[in-house]
This record gives structure tokens, C-alpha cells and sequence, in this order.
């Protein structure tokens, strides 16, 4: 590609982009009203200007090459700095614009210090033309999505401490250990020994939690999930026991199809941050948004 980038190679490379984030051509397709031989074409033309192989197709699936990898890192750092750039010049005139990503954990509409709908509230009376995109996912790739600018901020918890971005508390969130109706220490009263819990088949957490020494710990860990949502269906199941938010768990509770294990170190409190990329210079929008935010949880703390 010639070293000055011209607006149609902009737009091959944001159709790459969406191939790429979609999975392939086929849902790319829908995305961006395109036939298959029009997509096609786009990426041959984007393929001879870049003088590289993007992506392999076929029978096998899509498959990004060592430099289609490079060349969508890449793409995502140039669109992102072309939104900035332009929603920039509209904040020199006070305009709010252009789009904010945002990636949250799962499983947190039901807990009351979660103030985010306030937030959004707040910042929706601000007027501008601002896209809001909220994106749901685990911590990793929540921390993995703002390092590379494809979200803007996210919220959730956070263990890694990763250097390069800004980290933010929010609000703490209480788990407990729980187990299904079917299970049988459902009907065991008084407290169960260290020894005991640790011998039943546990579902544990698929990526990384914040606790150096977490309860799951030396468990037998028989299944793992990476959401909320599947982590209560194994314990429903009456199979495993494991954690789950407090505030989650409570409507399953109530039902009398949960109930909270009483064991040593069975419960937990985990801290939730909102995580912005330190090197990126805030939009005039995404300043407003994190200003809504912390006054929406402020106002939490002080009931």
C-alpha cells in the first residue's frame, strides 16, 4: 500500500475489520449489505494493495495469516484514531460525537450498586449524537479490548494490574458458595469443615480471578464456565457447588432451589473498577461519560 492512505483504502480496511470481528465472510456479508462476490472483491483489492495475504477461506474456515493478524492489530489502532481525531475537532465546538465502547462483565443488572442505567441516563441528558455500544464479556478480554482501543473503558474485576491502564473502584460485590436443591449437602444444617467442601465436585471460574488465594483453591474443580449464567445452570444442575454474586444467586434462593453453603471462607468480596487505557487521550465524550459515572456511584456511597 502506497504510504498515503486514500479514503477507499479506509473503507477496504474497515470492511477487513468487520471480516475479521465477525468471524468470516459469510456474517460479514449481513453486516455490511455486501454479496459474497462484492465482499470478495474488496479483500483481493485490499490483499494487492497491501502486497500480503490476509486471511485463508475455505473448506477449512477463516483463518487470519501471521500478517493478516498484523495488518488488523494495525487497522483497529488507525480507525480508532481517525474516530478520535474527528470526534476531536467536533469537541472543539462542544459537540459531543462519535462512539463509546463499553465492556462490562456478565450477570451484574440485578446488583443495586450497579449504577451504570444511572450513568447512561445522566449522559443521555447531555444531548450530542453519541453511539453507545455495550459489549458483555469476560475480564481478559475486557482488559485485552481496551488495551487495543476496540472498547473505550470497561467495568468489572480486575486482577491483573496491568500497567498501562488506569484503574478506577466503583463498588464491592459479595459471593457465595452455593449449592442446588438436588445436591446433598442442600439438606445438611450447621457448618460444613474445610475438608468437606473441598472433597464435593466444584465448578470453578474458566479465566483468572482477582484473589491471590482464591476458595477455589486446592478444590476438586470438575467443570469450569466463563460466565455467571452458565456456572448457576452446572450448580442447578445438584452436580457441583461454586460461587456466585450474592445478588445473582438471590432470586434462585428465594425459590428455594439455591442455598448458600456455610463452610470457612466460603464467601468472598471482589472490587469492581472501571478501566481506561492510560496513553489514549480522552474524547470529549468518553471525559463526560467517566464524570456521569463516578457521580452515579458517588451518589451510591452516599445512599
Amino acid at each position: 500500500m502506497a504510504r498515503r492512505v486514500t479514503n477507499a483504502d479506509f473503507r477496504l480496511l474497515q470492511a477487513f475489520k468487520t471480516v475479521v470481528e465477525a468471524g468470516g465472510f459469510a456474517p460479514a456479508q449481513i453486516l455490511l449489505n455486501l454479496s459474497q462476490p462484492a465482499l470478495s472483491i474488496q479483500m483481493s483489492q485490499l490483499e494487492q494493495r497491501l502486497g500480503v495475504r490476509l486471511c485463508q477461506r475455505g473448506r477449512a474456515g477463516f483463518r487470519l495469516t501471521e500478517e493478516g493478524q498484523q495488518v488488523y492489530e494495525s487497522t483497529v489502532r488507525l480507525l480508532n484514531a481517525a474516530a478520535e481525531f474527528g470526534a476531536q475537532l467536533e469537541a472543539m465546538q462542544g459537540h459531543l460525537v462519535g462512539e463509546l465502547h463499553l465492556g462490562i462483565v456478565d450477570s451484574v443488572a440485578t446488583n443495586p450498586d450497579f449504577r451504570l442505567s444511572e450513568a447512561i441516563a445522566l449522559f443521555k441528558r447531555r444531548g450530542g449524537q453519541v453511539q453507545l455500544a455495550l459489549h458483555v464479556a469476560p475480564p481478559p478480554e475486557i482488559e485485552r479490548a481496551v488495551l487495543e482501543g476496540r472498547y473505550h473503558f470497561g467495568i468489572g474485576h480486575f486482577p491483573a494490574r496491568i500497567g498501562a491502564l488506569a484503574y478506577r473502584f466503583l463498588f464491592r460485590e459479595e459471593h457465595r458458595l452455593y449449592v442446588g436443591r438436588d445436591h446433598p449437602l442442600f439438606a445438611a444444617r450447621g457448618r460444613n469443615g474445610v475438608a468437606r467442601i473441598r472433597e464435593q465436585q466444584h465448578v470453578v471460574r474458566g479465566y483468572a480471578t482477582a484473589r491471590p488465594a482464591p476458595p477455589e483453591a486446592g478444590v476438586n474443580a470438575t467443570a469450569t464456565a466463563n460466565n455467571m449464567e452458565a456456572i448457576l445452570i452446572l450448580i442447578l444442575s445438584g452436580s457441583f457447588i461454586g460461587h456466585l454474586p450474592a445478588h445473582f444467586a438471590a432470586p434462585w434462593v428465594t425459590r428455594r432451589l439455591l442455598r448458600a453453603v456455610a463452610a470457612p471462607q466460603s464467601s468472598f468480596h471482589t472490587d469492581f473498577e472501571v478501566i481506561t487505557r492510560k496513553e489514549a487521550a480522552p474524547t470529549l465524550a468518553l471525559r463526560a461519560f467517566l464524570e456521569d459515572l463516578s457521580a452515579s456511584f458517588a451518589r451510591a456511597h452516599t445512599g
